[in-house]
């Protein structure tokens, strides 16, 4: 029987597909319609194309199938509020009715530290942390995923096997896009990032959390949750850690969330004239000041879970990208 893999294509997905076909398990990696299957291009896996938010067509993916990782999301900061709340929704009771009516064994839901919360102090988070709507529910990403985790635990009650893992910031080789995280990178490879905000990350390996999804399916306990964190940092030590592996010069100014709105709407307004998603939203200067720091101590224990230092993690990125030319010959060099 074969387990299946949603949002395959993407940087997660891809990697998490890959881990298993080299695990020697039978995966079935679904794909959006048109997306790129670049990400899997010779492993030993199946290919199927579909919308997660379809459910006749997630119940034909799932066909023979015995396990589901579902790990396919808009991870974008420049799409409507209504428009990813939307999504979010549809595809999740889409994706849990075809398991439950599919008879799974399990179900592992990739959800994100940001259904967790955030703290106005750099102090780290478990999974009892407080969300707040009016906080962190401003952004209209974490709101998203917030729903979208609730919608699956909501369908645990209805017998839905599954289980909830959170990964932080996630970084890495492989992100081919990129995602919002990896365009920092690239941007830092490219030109330098002159400043630097208030707030603070965890910082994981993709690879990390992939393994972290084996542990959940193989060790996790039903209608539990689990963070898949890494090495909590500053904004400020990332990006000057990002500068020592780039070559590039320190930031030197420290923004303000007031700055960071105003270049927000700028380049939202920008990306209308361009086409091309901008680097900075309203959405991401929301979380200016604030610290996404967790602990990964229950996923330690329970699942075996373990992260790399985030300069190792970052570095593995750097070098991907050079790898791959998303920066100039020079640069590189």
């Amino acid at each position: 029987m074969s387990v299946l893999v949603t949002g395959a294509g993407g940087f997660l997905g891809s990697r998490l597909a890959r881990l298993l076909a080299q695990r020697g398990e039978r995966v079935r990696a679904m794909v959006r319609h048109g997306a790129s299957a670049s990400a899997l291009a010779g492993l030993d896996l199946e290919i199927v194309r579909g919308d997660v938010r379809f459910p006749d067509e997630m119940y034909r993916a799932l066909a023979g199938c015995t396990r589901l990782y579902h790990v396919a999301a808009v991870y974008s900061f420049a799409v409507s509020r209504d428009k990813m709340l939307a999504e979010a929704i549809e595809g999740a009771d889409a994706v849990a009715g075809a398991a439950l009516k599919r008879g799974l064994e399990r179900v592992v839901w990739t959800s994100s530290v940001a259904t967790i919360g955030s703290n106005g102090e750099p102090v780290p988070m478990d999974e009892s942390h407080a969300w707040s709507p009016e906080i962190d529910g401003a952004i209209a990403y974490v709101e998203a995923k917030k729903r979208s985790e609730q919608r699956a635990l909501d369908w645990a009650a209805r017998g839905l096997p599954v289980v909830v893992v959170c990964p932080s910031g996630i970084y890495g080789p492989g992100d081919w896009k990129p995602t919002p995280s990896g365009a920092m990178v690239v941007r830092m490879l490219r030109s330098g990032i002159p400043a630097w905000t208030e707030g603070g990350l965890s910082i994981a390996d993709v690879d990390d959390i992939a393994e972290g999804h084996v542990g959940a399916m193989e060790k996790g306990r039903l209608g539990e949750r689990y963070i898949l964190g890494g090495e909590n940092l500053t904004t400020r030590a990332i990006l000057e850690l990002l500068a020592d592996l780039c070559g590039r010069p320190h930031p030197r100014f420290k923004a303000t969330r007031g700055a960071a709105t105003l270049t927000g709407w700028a380049m939202e307004a920008l990306s209308k004239v361009t086409g091309r998603e901008p680097e900075m939203t309203r959405d991401v200067a929301a979380g200016v000041g604030r610290y996404y720091w967790v602990t990964s101590g229950k996923a330690e224990v329970a699942l075996g879970y373990r992260h790399r230092p985030a300069r190792e993690t970052l570095a593995r990125a750097v070098r991907w990208y050079v790898e791959q030319g998303y920066t100039t010959r020079g640069a590189a060099a």
